[in-house]
């Protein structure tokens, strides 16, 4: 079902290295995309998606990079090979109607054979939703992942769609955080090596959720619940369920020795429309994205940046700055229904912006105002445009982020090379004319082609041997670009 991981891979440029937080190496784009960074930068491709028209994505991999599990829709796939391990139909994995980021993986603390699953999961006629655990182990005679007969576990019935996952203060522990469809209940429970204890921390704090006349709409409330890197401060975004369906965000603290949440701030309301959140990676700024609708005028696109160091109502407002915001005609479709904002192990943050096949970043999201680099279209997507961007925990006990990033050039007008590795065939997309030289370790030529503006050269390399090749670009007026491929 899935090509593999670097299938039609675009390499993001990069100065310099970083080690990445492999756990979230790699990220499932659907509806027909895939990101998966390395500590040598990122790469894009496409995939061929599974047979549901579901938004929600998940994923994990091991503390090396390796894809474990991912979840879409009512799926959930082992490997970037995609094999389907679970089901909505054979195991109730996630729900039905689970647009938003309701399914979430977590590493189970001192056992790399399990992962514990966690999803929000309604009822086909949406008379009832639950949040659920699952585990999945790794067989060990064959290393393939599996779900464990008779491990669900009915943990809540009244959940929001949004769940979270915060690293417990004790180092090998994990907080899995949700929130009621109504009144003011966050839900902490806490996964260790004995496994899930099925009774949560409840904390009872900030305002409280409205029901609404209409039991669809409260059980199905949307929303994004986020947390900050260091997993103490979490963002609840939700839109009310009365008529008028405008977005509030609530911002609170959260202990992670004790899984006790606490309200401190409400930021001004986001209008209407789909709508993001995220945390800068040092936690001292906090990002708003949200899509409006108004009829006969269109879509309006904005971004808004808070400094949340003050954790002072009155002073986050104040400290509001408008990063950009676009204006769409009404037939222009704009995708997007989950989270649509999100923070990457390479330190920068990627939004679903304007429905085109590509991702907005902000490069240096710690950065103050227009300093933190906001770039739209700044990575170009091989398919459709993504609709979604994966749920995963932030930070890992064994899987760290690091503290300096490298810089990220625009994915326009750069050199394209897949497959990733390769057995054989090789294409090599320029944005310009010029010529395309293949060269052995050893620096002596291999193949070279003549190739034009915007194309797709086809190099075939099934007589080469096996190892590592430069793949060189020359064009006049340019600079020379090289990229490293490895034959298979």
């Amino acid at each position: 079902m899935m090509r593999t991981a670097a299938a039609l891979a675009v390499v993001l440029l990069l100065v310099g290295h970083a080690r990445a937080q492999q756990r979230n190496a790699h990220w499932p784009l659907p509806p027909a995309n895939w990101m998966h960074f390395t500590e040598d930068g990122a790469q894009v491709g496409a995939w061929e998606p599974p047979a549901n028209w579901l938004f929600t994505s998940s994923s994990i991999s091991s503390p090396t990079g390796e894809l474990q599990l991912y979840g879409y829709g009512n799926y959930v796939y082992a490997g970037a090979e995609g094999t389907v391990i679970a089901s909505a139909n054979g195991s109730s994995w996630p729900s039905y109607n689970s647009s938003g980021p309701s399914s979430l993986f977590c590493p189970w603390p001192g056992d790399d054979d399990r992962i514990a699953a966690f999803a929000r999961r309604s009822s086909f006629n949406n008379a009832e939703a639950r949040l659920v655990h699952f585990t999945f182990l790794r067989n060990a005679q064959t290393g393939t992942w599996e779900l464990e007969a008779d491990s669900e576990q009915e943990l809540n019935d009244s959940p929001m769609r949004p769940l979270t996952a915060v690293a417990h203060a004790n180092g090998t522990d994990y907080w899995i955080l949700s929130h009621g469809h109504s009144g003011n209940t966050f839900l902490a429970y806490r996964l260790s090596a004995q496994g899930v204890d099925p009774t949560p921390v409840i904390s009872q704090t900030g305002p409280a959720l409205t029901m609404a006349s209409s039991d669809y709409i409260s059980l199905n409330r949307w929303g994004t619940l986020v947390a900050s890197y260091d997993g103490t401060q979490l963002a609840l975004t939700h839109v009310s369920t009365d008529p008028s369906m405008v977005i509030h965000c609530d911002l609170f603290q959260f202990n992670a020795s004790t899984g006790v949440v606490s309200y401190y701030a409400s930021l001004p309301i986001l209008s209407q429309g789909n709508h993001g959140t995220e945390f800068s990676p040092d936690g001292t700024k906090l990002y708003q994205i949200h899509h409006a609708w108004a009829p006969d005028v269109g879509w309006t696109n904005t971004l808004r940046q808070f400094d949340v160091t003050s954790q002072v109502a009155e002073q986050i407002a104040a400290s509001a700055v408008l990063l950009r915001t676009e204006l769409y005609p009404p037939d222009y479709h704009i995708p997007g229904l989950g989270l649509c904002i999100a923070s990457a192990p390479d330190g920068r943050i990627y939004l679903v912006w304007n429905g085109e096949n590509s991702l907005a970043v902000i490069n240096e999201p710690n950065a103050s105002g227009e300093a933190c680099n906001f770039v739209v279209g700044q990575v170009q997507l091989l398919d459709t445009s993504a609709t979604t961007l994966p749920n995963q925990c932030k930070r890992y006990h064994d899987s760290e982020l690091p503290l300096g990033f490298p810089a990220i050039q625009n994915t326009q007008g750069q050199l394209a090379v897949w497959p990733v590795p390769t057995d054989g065939i090789l294409h090599v997309r320029t944005p310009k004319a010029g010529r395309v030289r293949i060269a052995d370790a050893l620096g002596r030529t291999v193949a070279t082609q003549l190739i034009g503006e915007n194309s797709t050269a086809y190099v075939d390399l099934s007589l080469a041997a096996p190892g590592a090749y430069a793949v060189q670009w020359l064009a006049p007026g340019s600079p020379p670009v090289c990229r490293w491929v490895v034959k298979r």
